[in-house]
């Protein structure tokens, strides 16, 4: 097929071709959007217009799918509060995106929206961006390489001796900053919000939208950092928080024992659970981390005086046993269980 045909057949509406998109699909939906937002692009772009890129200091790794234009904007939420944990500020990305033969025009279109509005409210250079159709996806998958510069010389936590502390007497206190399944309930409603809304009043949709503004996380990163240089950071990503404190305290061979009721939760993630029979305890949370600290009653306090939602859920140990209290019941933590959200895409599909 020659391009003019290509071109044409999808200008139509017909599935779009494997490989690169057409020239004129890729202009019209991506160049162009990026270049009227004049969205700063860096060495080896789009426009041909070649930037000397800054020293890169720490580069953070985010795949993820979902059907939702949208996205694009919670991998980079999360790679910008992966480099602010290690002391480091984002400053640009290299995205490269998988998209379904039945892809619209107007989800690429979408695409790029949401990547401008994200690009802009962070500050971030964009190096490059590949967009591809690949009939092997059922869903669009975004891989992303979120960029860091200026790397602080205490940007890193150290872990080494935390179990030595804790056997001689220090306590450690596990926090939690944000609530548990924000960024899976918020997919979900992207993409089912006309569903959710013959069920839901529209000011509940409003609030629960409004959840996103937390997702980049980098302020209160910044002051944890200030308060305990030495605080262990964890985001919350696919499985949830259960997932998130085993991946925390498996390394460091602790235990621990937790209040269930200390564990944070928006009502609308409830709610929105609740209607679709989703774990939000099992779902992927961006924006929000798990914290292990000497000093957590000090985190907290300056945590809440800035506004943040953070809460004790209880201590780390140094016995193998990790415990979850219930108000009736003592239970064990699980072993990483599969994220829910993906539970709910692959039901859903």
């Amino acid at each position: 097929m020659n391009v003019d045909k290509r071109n044409l057949e999808e200008a139509r509406g017909d599935k779009m071709q494997p490989g690169r998109l057409s020239q004129a699909i890729w202009k019209k939906n991506i160049v162009h959007p990026l270049e009227r937002a004049n969205v700063c692009m860096s060495e080896g772009t789009l426009s041909g217009v070649t930037r000397p890129t800054p020293f890169i200091s720490d580069i953070t790794q985010v795949c993820l799918v979902g059907r939702s234009p949208a996205t694009v904007t919670y991998g980079i939420c999360r790679g910008i509060n992966e480099l602010a944990v290690l002391g480091v500020r984002a400053a640009g990305l290299d995205l490269h995106v998988e998209l379904p033969e039945e892809t619209a025009e107007d989800w690429i279109r979408q695409m790029t929206e949401a990547l401008i509005g994200i690009l802009k409210e962070q500050n971030l250079w964009i190096r490059n961006l590949d967009v591809r159709v690949n009939p092997t996806v059922k869903l669009p998958l975004f891989a992303l390489s979120v960029m860091g510069v200026e790397k602080e010389e205490n940007g890193r936590s150290e872990t080494s001796d935390i179990k030595k502390q804790i056997e001689s007497g220090v306590d450690y206190d596990i926090l939690m900053l944000s609530g548990a399944g924000t960024e899976g309930i918020l997919r979900i409603l992207e993409e089912r919000e006309e569903e959710l809304s013959k069920r839901f009043v529209p000011a509940f949709l409003r609030q629960t939208k409004a959840l996103k503004q937390g997702l980049c996380a980098t302020t209160q990163i910044e002051k944890i950092r200030q308060e305990d240089p030495k605080a262990i950071l964890y985001q919350i990503g696919e499985g949830g928080v259960f997932a998130a404190l085993w991946d925390l305290l498996e390394p460091l061979e602790l235990g621990m024992e937790i209040r269930m009721d200390q564990i944070l939760i928006c009502q609308e993630t409830v709610e929105i659970s609740e209607f679709y029979r989703v774990n939000p305890y099992l779902m992927t949370s961006t924006g929000s981390f798990l914290i292990l600290s000497a000093c957590g009653d000090r985190l907290l306090f300056a945590l809440e005086e800035m506004g943040a939602r953070a809460s004790k859920l209880g201590i780390a140990t140094n016995v193998p046993a990790r415990v979850i209290l219930g108000q009736s019941e003592k239970r064990y933590l699980d072993r990483p269980l599969p994220d829910e959200l993906m539970v709910w895409q692959n039901r859903s599909r």
